[in-house]
């Protein structure tokens, strides 16, 4: 009788600490869409556009490197050495990594500045050509690199502390620190911008980078006293750390190498065709953000203390609980984007440099882009379940084969396609991202004996159905405004969208309704209940 009140605490909590998340992401994206719109006015798909892009491509996947290999390893080492040790052990553990990792980041950061030339003619050789900006832009290149290469400092050691609070289940203020990262950029772009132009960004983006870190301190107060540089290098669960990382370290390059050499290709294409990458990417990342992302932050500790204890029931019904609200919301999402593209790139970002060629540019890659975001928000749970279970081997084999397949694929389409623009890569990364999806899922499902898609398949079908009606709606709608007022500017785009989501929105949410679909059964009963409380 005690296990359903049991599963109901964790899925309160999980949705509160999920809620609180997506709050905080909602309003980094918010601010980071503000940069974006700020970047399309003043840069648009100019060479100071693509130069920035590429100086803050290195040293941002270093940070990322930092919260990709090191936290699906740390945080349940350091939990399971908390609750089987006691705190002293855990703290000497995360003490000693912060140390390791700070004189790491130091030495990267020397070098990362000192062969930033190097690293630019590696990762965009087309920027050396007359055609590609000539040396101009790899001069402005260069210099933005060294400005953001300092950052990575901060942002390298925000992921662990980032991820210590996670362990306690404090998510609110660590996100916070996101916010303020982002609020940096936007502040520097603004401020600066009269006087240092493209600099101005990458001023501000260092000066979020402190900022985040210094909420992350605050936050841990006292705890930093706990920190202790010990013996903790010896213990076998640092060891064990160090093994589960060497697969994330593989995976991270690789994935990291595939990013670059999309650079690579498109660096050559027409001029913008780096930021054209971009700009789609920021949109599909807003629900992914808000949504996906929160959502494996918050259940990585309750996996993680399911596998420690050994009750994978739990982690299963937990796990399947998930993909299945992240299918209810994304498929629909999906469709939608994928319509909206063009309107949706004229409200964000039309304006100043972003002319109609920057439209045009884009429009194609978002509507690639957008067919890969079921993939992207499964893909998020799914691998939080393999690194609760201890398990970084499986994913990364699949992720270096799924990789591979990303690779061919945006070679192939850069050396043959008709087309002078970077939809190609991002076809690619869809195909290649809902290939691995599926690998994934299926193996981790033999890995735990279930969770079976058996008898999902209803929910699976009305999920679809509703979708198709919802698309048909809004396809229909798109075709009646544009003929009558043609799509030319961001009042156009703004009309065409608000029509088009307001109308699928409802009918979506209808149709589930009245194909008794849990997930909104259970959203409608839990506003109902909240309506009765507050009389």
């Amino acid at each position: 009788m005690s296990e359903k009140p049991s599963e109901e605490r964790t899925g309160r909590a999980i949705a509160g600490a999920a809620s609180v998340i997506a709050l905080m992401h909602l309003a980094a994206r918010v601010v980071g869409f503000a940069e974006q719109i700020l970047r399309g006015k003043y840069f648009g798909t100019s060479h100071r556009a693509d130069a920035y892009e590429v100086a803050s491509k290195v040293p941002t996947t270093i940070f990322f490197g930092c919260e990709k290999i090191l936290n699906p390893s740390f945080l349940p080492s350091f939990i399971d050495l908390r609750q089987k040790e006691g705190e002293q052990k855990a703290w000497q553990l995360a003490g000693t990594t912060l140390a390791l990792q700070a004189a790491f980041l130091a030495i990267l950061v020397v070098a990362g500045r000192a062969f930033s030339e190097q690293l630019v003619l590696w990762v965009a050789p087309g920027f050396y050509t007359a055609d590609g900006g000539g040396p101009e832009k790899v001069e402005m290149t260069v210099r933005l690199m060294r400005i953001v290469f300092i950052a990575v400092f901060f942002l390298g050691l925000s992921s662990t502390t980032y991820c210590i609070l996670n362990a306690f289940k404090r998510f609110a203020t660590p996100a916070l620190g996101d916010v303020l990262w982002k609020v940096g950029t936007v502040a520097g772009l603004i401020i600066l911008y009269g006087r240092l132009d493209v600099y101005a960004i990458a001023l501000g983006f260092l000066a979020g980078s402190i900022l985040k870190l210094g909420t992350h301190v605050l936050a841990l107060g006292r705890w930093l006293l706990k920190l202790r540089i010990g013996d903790a290098i010896r213990h076998p669960v640092f060891k064990r750390m160090l093994l589960l990382m060497l697969p994330m370290a593989f995976g991270f390059a690789y994935s990291e190498i595939r990013q670059l050499l999309d650079m690579r290709f498109a660096s050559p294409l027409s001029e913008g065709a780096v930021a054209a990458l971009n700009y789609p990417r920021r949109v599909t990342d807003l629900p992914y953000q808000i949504v996906a992302y929160a959502l494996g932050i918050a259940l990585f500790p309750f996996l993680s203390e399911y596998a420690s204890e050994g009750k994978l029931d739990d982690l299963k019904r937990l796990l399947l609980s998930s993909l299945r609200m992240l299918l209810f919301m994304f498929v629909p999402v999906t469709v939608a984007l994928f319509i909206l593209a063009e309107p949706t790139l004229r409200v964000i970002y039309q304006a100043g440099e972003f002319t109609e060629r920057s439209v045009d540019l884009t429009t194609p890659v978002l509507e690639y882009y957008a067919l890969g975001m079921l993939a992207q928000a499964l893909e998020c749970v799914i691998l939080q379940t393999f690194y609760s279970l201890k398990n970084t081997l499986t994913p990364t084999l699949v992720g270096f084969g799924t990789t591979m397949l990303h690779v061919g694929l945006a070679w192939w389409v850069t050396q043959t396609g008709s087309h002078d623009d970077p939809r190609g890569l991002a076809m690619a990364y869809t195909v290649a991202r809902s290939v691995k999806v599926v690998l994934a899922f299926a193996l981790l499902a033999q890995i735990l004996k279930g969770p079976s898609l058996r008898g999902q398949g209803s929910f699976v079908l009305k999920v679809i159905g509703a979708t198709a009606a919802m698309g048909l709606v809004m396809h229909l709608i798109y075709q009646q405004i544009v003929a009558v007022r043609p799509m030319t500017g961001r009042v156009d785009g703004l009309i065409v969208f608000a029509a088009c989501s307001l109308v699928g929105g409802v009918a979506y949410i209808g149709l589930a309704y009245l194909m008794r679909l849990p997930e909104i059964s259970s959203a409608v009963s839990a506003v109902k209940g909240r309506l009765k409380r507050g009389k």
